[in-house]
């Protein structure tokens, strides 16, 4: 059974908070981002409709993508995550991708704080991504603007108009309003916590590579 999320939904939230504010970052964008997030930073309420509890076929490799997160350099915030995903409701909502069918079989979702989540906020949603081990994630994008910290996986990562770059676990990536980004796993899972901000209404949309 999870933990009650009234009790450890706010020691995720310290954690998270503590861990972003003590990031030694470089880029005065990614900077700039980090600043607003924390001075907008969730005061979560009860969600409206507590989230019914929902696995996907990619959450076969979340018990391994943890293990590789409590051994990684962002260990605090996983454990702080634990007593959490069993109560998580693991989701896929894009369309068919013609050209990787299978999508919705290693790419899962999770609010931890939004509509769909544990708890409620008004100006941030924070939650997860996994995927499988070599799995493309298609170039997509949405207009809420998106803060990731990678917790395990080295997986590739780029935004349009540029290549694949890896990115190891503890690495921070920004994308911005709009900007069409992609990310591809090799030999291990990714598990990397997200937090949205700016228009949190609008669902993301695969965008055409070729174009």
């Amino acid at each position: 059974m999870p933990n009650d999320p009234d009790r450890s939904v706010p020691g995720l939230l310290d954690v998270a908070g503590r861990y972003l504010a003590e990031s030694d970052i470089a880029d005065a964008s990614l900077d700039q981002e980090r600043d607003a997030i924390l001075r907008s930073w969730p005061r979560p309420r009860a969600a409206a409709t507590p989230p019914v509890p929902q696995r996907l076929p990619a959450c076969d490799y979340l018990a391994a993508a943890l293990a590789l997160a409590t051994a990684g350099p962002a260990s605090h915030l996983a454990d702080a995550l634990t007593p959490l995903l069993a109560g998580l409701r693991w989701g896929y909502g894009y369309p068919v991708h013609p050209q990787w069918p299978d999508l919705a079989a290693r790419v899962a979702f999770a609010q931890i704080i939004g509509r769909r989540g544990l708890m409620d906020d008004d100006r941030i949603h924070l939650g997860l991504t996994l995927m499988a081990p070599r799995t493309h994630y298609p170039l997509h994008a949405h207009p809420a603007i998106e803060l990731y910290l990678v917790l395990a996986g080295t997986a590739g990562w780029r935004v349009e108009g540029a290549p694949f770059a890896p990115q190891p676990p503890g690495s921070l990536i920004l994308h911005t309003s709009g900007i069409g980004h992609a990310m591809q796993t090799d030999a291990d899972p990714l598990l990397a916590f997200y937090v949205w901000r700016g228009d949190l209404e609008t669902a993301p949309v695969y965008i055409d590579e070729a174009a």
